[in-house]
């Protein structure tokens, strides 16, 4: 049978038999796919060490008669010592990898594993706000899924002007002219930049943690639109 090699970030583990696990990553070439770790909770097992969580790896794997895959060797190639190290960190991290495998399938995209990789390396660094990087983390994923909210014009096709005042229409995903409105030209070009500008940039803006906090309850409800929650 033909071995396949691939990047791999493991996204859940489950035990299997006496001494087995079957693990769900995702790669870069080989969309989402399970394994059947053989052995891997036995002390001595050379699988253990690169099926863990909050890692990058180097994995190889063979088909199966089925759709579980056998691995055949698993190496950690980086593994994220700054999230496991902080509660707070690592409990975003976990919602990260339960929203990916919810939304995920076998045969997607590569920007799914490039989304969760630099997610990671967001949460790895401790100058990165946890907050900004969930939220970024929830838009680049509604985005990935083919839900990108309308940010340029409102639903009319009418360009955002500088000094009005918008509500956010979940329906059509799109803005709406309001003299009320609870949204800010320079709240809508938050959004933009997260969709459009990597973590470490976004450290730039002024004030980060008080824009992050008003749009928050927009981008919560737009993720727990297209995201299932159980």
């Amino acid at each position: 049978m033909k071995k396949i090699v691939t990047s791999a970030i493991v996204l859940s583990r489950i035990n299997f038999g006496e001494a087995d696990k079957i693990v769900t990553f995702i790669t870069p070439s080989s969309g989402k796919l399970s394994c059947i770790a053989r052995g891997a909770r036995k002390i001595k097992s050379k699988l253990a060490g690169g099926i863990e969580l909050f890692s990058v790896n180097i994995i190889s794997y063979i088909e199966g008669k089925g759709d579980i895959k056998t691995l055949v060797s698993s190496k950690m190639e980086t593994s994220y010592h700054a999230i496991i190290s902080d509660y707070h960190r690592t409990e975003v991290a976990y919602r990260v990898l339960q929203a990916l495998n919810k939304v995920t399938h076998e045969d997607c995209g590569p920007e799914f594993y490039e989304l969760l990789s630099q997610t990671l390396n967001g949460l790895a660094d401790k100058n990165c706000p946890i907050e900004l990087v969930w939220e970024w983390f929830m838009m680049r994923l509604v985005d990935c899924m083919g839900h990108r909210p309308l940010l340029v014009t409102t639903n009319n096709g009418e360009k955002l002007l500088p000094n009005e005042r918008y509500d956010f229409d979940y329906a059509t995903m799109s803005f709406v002219a309001s003299e009320q409105g609870s949204y800010a030209p320079n709240d809508i070009k938050f959004l933009r930049l997260l969709l459009e500008t990597d973590i470490q940039h976004l450290l730039r803006i002024h004030s980060v943690d008080v824009v992050v906090q008003r749009a928050k309850p927009l981008i919560s409800t737009v993720f727990q639109q297209f995201v299932p929650q159980n």
